[in-house]
């Protein structure tokens, strides 16, 4: 008999992008489930800091994951050096209501004889936010970066860089200024996701041929501003 999905639930503790109540009904089904999962208190720190445990957990098989918009989960694991398994489910706790994400997480059932169930009256709380450090930075979209290279040569902060075969990369995460999306709004190819942010499709909603025309507005800035863009930028 196949192992069941690991369950991975994400609180996204540095931003208050999903509503309270789903957050909370969701993380306390689970509690009370006898389900096996594990709860991290943000998933794009983890990205951020290319923690080994998101290798580890994508090793494991498929995934079923309570966080954010499924693009943006699939891209915050690519960040980090992870692969997300395909047949992963994604339930999106910023649109969908509790009792439909709960009702994934928990089809398989309880855990079975052998794995490891958290203790929901444990005293530490995995998914409380540690330090002071938000968790903001831009997440590529591979299936959509074309390579232009308009976000390296935008941004101002080194958020950015080349990598392997030349491919832009987002290399320092904690460069990036708090709630600033400038970059994803000079994207060709709306490729640019910030997870923490409220509007879509930057926060990694689907993109739609209408949210590609509106932000041709902003693509050619530097043909605009030539060599004074830094200067009329600050």
């Amino acid at each position: 008999m196949e192992k069941n999905p690991k369950i991975l639930y994400c609180h996204c503790a540095y931003a208050q992008v999903m509503p309270e109540p789903t957050r909370d009904a969701v993380l306390k089904a689970l509690q009370e489930s006898g389900a096996a999962y594990e709860a991290v208190a943000d998933l794009c720190e983890l990205s951020a800091r290319r923690d080994p445990r998101l290798k580890h957990w994508a090793a494991t098989g498929a995934l079923k994951i309570a966080a954010c918009f499924p693009r943006t989960v699939k891209w915050l694991f690519h960040t980090g050096r992870a692969r997300l398994p395909d047949d992963s489910e994604i339930m999106n706790m910023r649109t969908q209501k509790p009792d439909e994400v709960i009702k994934t997480l928990l089809a398989d059932g309880p855990a079975r004889p052998g794995e490891v169930v958290p203790d929901a009256t444990a005293e530490d709380k995995p998914w409380e936010k540690v330090g002071d450090w938000v968790p903001w930075f831009p997440v590529i979209d591979y299936e959509r970066c074309t390579n232009c290279k308009q976000c390296l040569n935008f941004c101002l902060f080194g958020v950015f860089a080349r990598g392997e075969d030349d491919k832009v990369e987002v290399t320092n995460p904690a460069n990036c200024k708090l709630n600033c999306p400038a970059c994803a709004r000079v994207c060709p190819k709306v490729a640019i996701i910030f997870p923490k942010y409220a509007q879509s499709p930057i926060n990694g909603d689907k993109v739609r041929e209408s949210d590609i025309k509106q932000e041709k507005a902003g693509v050619e800035i530097s043909s605009v501003l030539k060599d004074d863009i830094y200067t009329a930028l600050r």
